[in-house]
């Protein structure tokens, strides 16, 4: 409330809106972690800390996605973009399956109701670059199973997809198609609190300045603990990220 009160910042504003959000759904320690940095900068006497421990009731996801962001500038020139939405949608007997509010982002071949698809939308209008170099999406992989069997049975591919969704109304019946397959990523990189990256340049190169989307796919073989789970934006750390150059 009062960070509102302190300023006109659009991308402060939005990040309170998340925060927001993040409070209705009893996820204080992550709300936290986003406001006080921004109490922090704006000199505002910080509430006790005592308000994110206040009891609420969870309520339907609502963080709304953020349009055009201005891109944080890396140390060596770099643009790093999060993402403006991210989700994942599960086969669930027809019914929606919504995780647009959840901190983690899961992805999973295990039909025929548990398969999951993992999507990171992106919005670089606001680059100040007109040709890409290199540009990498980096995903911390919060969990992945390290059994041979487990490993043997991943065929992990990002694929590019429209961006024609919100987190709001996306179930598994209402997902855009996989577009172009953007990379193949080797299953021995998926560890436990492990960053990886994935080499996106061509396809950011083509729609700079644009939204861009990306669904991750196991189009592997069916066993029970071969899922993947990374962080996705309303986590408190290590948001996924797309980093340009």
């Amino acid at each position: 409330y009062k960070i509102r009160k302190t300023t006109t910042d659009k991308v402060i504003l939005d990040k309170m809106t998340v925060a927001s959000q993040l409070i209705a759904d009893g996820k204080f320690e992550e709300a936290e972690a986003l406001v006080i940095p921004y109490v922090k900068s704006l000199n505002i006497p910080a509430t006790s800390k005592e308000f994110f421990n206040y009891p609420t009731t969870p309520t339907t996801p609502m963080v709304s996605e953020i349009a055009s962001p201005v891109p944080v500038q890396g140390a060596n020139g770099e643009e790093i973009f999060n993402p403006t939405a991210d989700t994942y949608i599960q086969v669930s007997s027809g019914k929606k399956a919504d995780a647009g509010a959840e901190t983690i982002v899961k992805v999973k071949f295990d039909p025929p109701n548990l398969t999951r698809h993992g999507y990171f939308k992106f919005d670089t209008a606001k680059t100040q670059l007109t040709s890409v170099k290199k540009a990498t999406l980096r995903l911390y992989c919060y969990f992945a199973n390290t059994k041979p069997e487990e490993i043997a049975s991943r065929d992990i591919n990002l694929y590019a997809t429209s961006t024609d969704w919100v987190e709001e109304s996306f179930s598994w019946e209402t997902k855009p198609a996989q577009g172009e397959k953007i990379a193949h990523i080797e299953s021995s990189v998926f560890k436990n609190k492990t960053w990886i990256e994935i080499d996106v340049t061509d396809y950011v190169n083509a729609h700079l300045g644009e939204k861009i989307a990306f669904v991750m796919i196991n189009e592997g073989q069916d066993t029970e603990n071969n899922h993947l789970e990374f962080h996705s934006r309303e986590a408190a750390e290590y948001k996924p990220e797309l980093v340009i150059e």
